[in-house]
């Protein structure tokens, strides 16, 4: 079970997992106590016990990280229950893969609706305005960025003693 300042970070995370992918705040929670359980695998049963929800509600929202590729399935040998963990490495990237394709969709959009109002200088305008700003943000939060956080990570674990230390 979940101690006072354990519940604390989840429910912290949650609504920072929920602003930062929109992601319901119940996932987050989910992903957050993934974050720091221990063993680092939890069964449905398990999760549904430290949100305070049954199986049937945890059930599609771990689904959903699951398709988000937050969290995979956990090979745990002689039982029938699933168990769920973070998916290996690259959350961070995926957020920022995440938050570029919503970039791209936007930029798409501000195209299609230049298309749709033609000539009108005056509409033309407003979304002239929108796709500039969805361009320049797209082109900051593509892959560079996420070749640069891979990067930074790699040098900054590097930097960190280790626990045996």
């Amino acid at each position: 079970m979940a101690t006072p300042k354990e519940r604390d970070f989840v429910e912290r995370y949650a609504l920072f997992f929920e602003a930062t992918t929109g992601v319901s705040r119940t996932a987050g929670r989910l992903h957050g106590w993934l974050q720091i359980c221990d063993p680092p695998h939890q069964s449905l049963t398990q999760l549904a016990n430290v949100v305070e929800l049954s199986k049937a509600a945890v059930s599609p929202m771990i689904r959903q990280l699951e398709q988000l590729q937050f969290v995979e399935r956990a090979p745990i040998p002689s039982t029938r229950e699933h168990y769920y963990q973070l998916k290996g490495g690259g959350d961070a990237s995926r957020m920022i893969e995440g938050r570029a394709k919503m970039l791209t969709l936007g930029r798409q959009i501000a195209e299609l609706g230049l298309e749709a109002v033609g000539d009108d200088a005056a509409r033309r305008e407003r979304l002239e305005e929108f796709l500039d700003l969805y361009t320049f943000m797209e082109e900051k939060l593509g892959a560079q960025l996420i070749t640069e956080w891979e990067k930074y990570r790699q040098d900054r674990r590097a930097q960190r003693p280790q626990a045996d230390d």
